[in-house]
């Protein structure tokens, strides 16, 4: 049997609001406790029926949770396990997985359950009557009814060269818990056939295990409605921060107006409503507001330099504002209201409509539902509001130095097109020749890239690589103790800098996505192997993430982390 491994990626986006059960038709006939007849639950999504017991004050799912999505799996692919065991769910997934009225329970929630059921030696009375390896089976004293799925090992991390695989179906049962461990693992409940006790343990977040749903009650509601309000006002506060570290003012030559600018992600927007006088445009409260305009003036209405967004680039907006908040508790358009204000506008995109005498308009607020924000097809005679963009392309401005980043975007992922060349304690260039850092950035040690990303940005996790890998189409290739390896690292690399293998052949890639990898070397009581080598951080772990003159990329272990590497930054 394996042990659980500590992981190295960063944690999943956790919920972004509380679960209600409006709208569900929601059938419990709930007992006391224990094993209550025939009580069952219908998942509304996939109309997939649960048995439920009341346990206490808790009432549980009476069985795993089978709810498909992209983070879950049945164990060895097969169908008729996940009919028995239920789904195998990594961690973020897991959070997202149960049903409206229903929730993934914390540690102190399992722990309520262990309680009831006995303790410490809760595992006989929670295990089912059948269905465990060399006779492990328990008297399901409650209807619990826990059966040993076995869980899914995402893959290695250590030095035993392991790879992805499924374990222990039929001895162990794990359930994960809401509550993290640290900032890569989260608590699971683990019962096993060989004893009668439960216990606890921590795994990586992209290992699998069972889900066993608990309903909302009224502590839980509340519980969650207090730290929504933390929440927010804790996004509240880092809004402000941002906009203060990321704002600035341009002012218009036309009529010497000036307006505050905050830039968000690759995107710098005015910060206010546009309020240039001119004919096509009217005044209600202007100072506050800024002037509505008809579609065809406001198509040129903004300054030199500046823009009316499409409707795409209002998209991007609204997206780099969930993300912001995701996790925060806040809807789309709230971390935004500091900057643009919630006056129930409208403010047009460049977009015509495919109905004549028609253009689009965007709303970030009162049109807002569970699959965002949308705007209206509205008459270009009607008056709205303009906020100007200032078109800057595929490109990212560090705004603690001004430097310019290409951007580049791989599947669902963003990545700087270049490596980071900001000066910051604990970076060199290689050589110390600040040549160099122009062309290959600067190499940072390991605590110093952990935070160097800007704002915005972070070092890229294990999983991030996973992703770019499965763009890649590139398939595992171990290599030795401390590495794993990957294929396709030419789609990665330069069409050229990197120099010629041994035999004479060209080691340059063919650079499919934009990303432009080069050999910036690193430094190790010394500076080696620039031109041959790249060496950058990963996120989670003291890891580097190295290509070379072969076909190959690595992920390969620096548990000391005393070395300088490259640092490449993904969009946050």
């Amino acid at each position: 049997m394996k042990k659980h491994r500590t992981s190295r990626v960063s944690l999943p986006i956790a919920k972004l609001a509380l679960t209600a059960a409006i709208g569900l038709a929601i059938t419990l006939t709930l007992t006391a406790c224990g094993k209550g007849g025939g009580d069952t639950f219908t998942d509304p999504r996939d109309k997939k029926t649960y048995k439920t017991v009341k346990i206490g004050e808790q009432v549980w799912m009476a069985e795993n949770l089978n709810y498909e999505d992209e983070g879950s799996k049945c164990y060895d692919g097969e169908e008729t396990n996940c009919k028995k065991y239920g789904r195998l769910y990594y961690w973020g997934a897991a959070m997202e997985a149960c049903p409206s009225g229903w929730h993934l329970p914390s540690k102190d929630e399992w722990q309520t359950l262990v309680n009831f059921a006995g303790g410490e030696n809760a595992g006989k009375a929670l295990k089912a009557t059948s269905g465990w390896n060399q006779n492990g089976n328990g008297t399901d004293n409650f209807g619990f009814s826990a059966l040993p799925g076995g869980y899914h090992d995402g893959g290695c991390d250590c030095d035993d060269g392991s790879q992805p695989s499924f374990e222990s179906v039929g001895d162990d049962g794990y359930w994960w818990s809401s509550s993290e461990y640290d900032s890569y693992r989260s608590y699971i409940l683990g019962i096993r056939y060989k004893d009668e006790n439960v216990y606890y343990d921590s795994s990586r977040t992209f290992d699998s295990r069972n889900v066993r749903c608990l309903m909302d009650d009224a502590k839980y509601t509340e519980a969650k409605k207090a730290e929504a309000a933390a929440a927010k006002a804790k996004a509240e506060e880092e809004a402000a921060a941002y906009i203060k570290a990321n704002g600035g003012t341009f002012t218009d030559s036309r009529d010497k107006k000036t307006y505050k600018t905050i830039n968000i992600r690759e995107q710098v927007w005015m910060a206010e409503n546009l309020n240039y006088e001119t004919k096509g445009s009217e005044c209600d409260s202007c100072q506050k507001y800024g002037r509505t305009y008809d579609w065809e003036t406001a198509m040129k209405a903004c300054p030199s330099g500046w823009k009316l967004p499409s409707e795409k680039e209002w998209d991007e907006l609204r997206y780099a504002s969930y993300s912001f908040s995701s996790s925060k508790g806040l809807e789309p358009g709230e971390i935004l209201e500091p900057v643009f204000g919630r006056n129930n506008g409208y403010w047009w995109t460049a977009d015509e409509s495919a109905d004549a005498g028609r253009a689009y308009s965007y709303t970030l607020f009162n049109q807002c539902t569970d699959d965002g924000c949308y705007g209206a097809n509205s008459a270009k005679d009607s008056y709205n509001f303009v906020r100007c963009l200032q078109g800057n392309g595929n490109t990212l401005t560090d705004t603690r130095d001004k430097k310019t980043y290409k951007t580049v975007k791989i599947g669902t992922q963003t990545w700087m097109a270049e490596n980071l060349n900001y000066e910051a304690k604990g970076s060199k260039c290689y050589d110390n020749d600040p040549a160099n850092c122009q062309k290959y950035g600067r190499l940072y040690d390991w605590e110093t890239a952990k935070t160097v990303c800007p704002a915005g940005w972070k070092l890229p996790s294990d999983r991030e690589l996973k992703d770019l890998y499965l763009v890649m189409e590139s398939s595992n290739e171990p290599e030795g103790d401390y590495c794993v390896c990957y294929s396709n690292v030419s789609k990665l690399k330069s069409k050229s800098g990197w120099n010629n293998q041994e035999d004479g052949s060209s080691s340059n890639g063919t650079d499919d996505f934009g990303f432009s990898a080069l050999p910036g070397g690193y430094e190790l009581g010394g500076f080696h192997g620039i031109g041959g080598n790249g060496y950058w951080w990963v996120d989670g772990w003291v890891n580097n993430w190295i290509m070379n003159s072969g076909g190959y990329v690595c992920e390969c272990g620096d548990e000391a982390g005393v070395s300088k590497s490259s640092v490449r930054c993904v969009k946050d």
